[in-house]
């Protein structure tokens, strides 16, 4: 896919109404879990590929059993139903927000090289109007010279923010 060229900003219109809609989202999520690495590493879940099996014994074949059960397991029952309507609800939400975010973070990226390939232009041409005598341009080299210090070498050290 070609680049796309940003032209223009959002509004600031446009982007209250994705600020407003992320908070009413933020707003209507009851659980606002938040894992650990560990906690998503250590917790097994229904994987995809079992997600059928799972359907099926929890809504299909386990009603028909808990009297044979073991009270403790019969009684785990109707949180496993929440939880498999919890994840037939989230699913398609969860699909919808990760294509949102790649919108996003991509526009976020294609932004900053714009910008980035403006200040290697600014750059090279206040070092031209150097080279030239042109006075200040010494000084607008060195202002603009630890943006662009360690670029292509392991380990450099990031620029101080101005």
């Amino acid at each position: 896919m070609p680049l796309t060229i940003i032209t223009t900003a959002p509004t600031a219109v446009q982007t209250a109404a994705v600020n407003t809609a992320i908070t009413t989202i933020d707003a209507n999520e009851p659980y606002k879990a938040t894992l650990t690495e560990d906690e998503k590493n250590d917790f097994q879940t229904v994987a995809a590929n079992r997600y059928p099996y799972a359907v099926k014994a929890i809504r299909d074949l386990a009603p028909n059993w808990t009297s044979q059960m073991a009270p403790d397991v019969a009684a785990m029952l109707p949180q496993a139903t929440v939880s498999l309507t919890v994840m037939d609800t989230y699913r398609p939400i969860i699909s919808r927000l990760k294509i949102l975010l790649e919108y996003f973070t991509d526009g976020h990226h294609i932004a900053g090289y714009q910008a980035y390939q403006f200040l290697k232009a600014f750059y090279g041409e206040a070092q031209a109007l150097k080279a030239r005598g042109v006075a200040g341009a010494d000084a607008l080299v060195d202002e603009l010279a630890p943006l662009f210090a360690n670029q292509g070498g392991a380990g450099g050290q990031q620029p101080v923010n101005p």
